[in-house]
C-alpha cells in the first residue's frame, strides 16, 4: 500500500471524526449534555489482511471517541 493510499483513508475516516468533533465541542460543552456516536468496524479491534489503512482508522476512532 503506498502512502497516499493509507493517508487518503486516514484523513476521512479519523481526520473527519476528529474535525467533527472539534466542531461541535463547545457547543456540547455550553449546553452541558450531548453525544456524539461514532461507527467503527470490528476491524479496528481485530485487524484485516491488506487493509491497515481502514483498520487503523476505524481504531483510532475508537481511541478519539473514549478519550472525548
Amino acid at each position: 500500500m503506498d502512502e497516499n493510499s493509507f493517508s487518503s483513508v486516514l484523513d476521512i475516516n479519523l481526520k473527519g471524526s476528529f474535525h467533527m468533533i472539534r466542531h461541535l465541542y463547545s457547543h456540547l460543552m455550553r449546553q452541558r449534555k450531548g453525544r456524539i456516536i461514532n461507527i467503527t468496524s470490528v476491524s479496528g479491534l481485530m485487524g484485516n489482511p491488506g487493509q491497515a489503512n481502514y483498520d487503523s482508522a476505524k481504531a483510532g476512532i475508537m481511541g478519539l471517541t473514549k478519550t472525548v
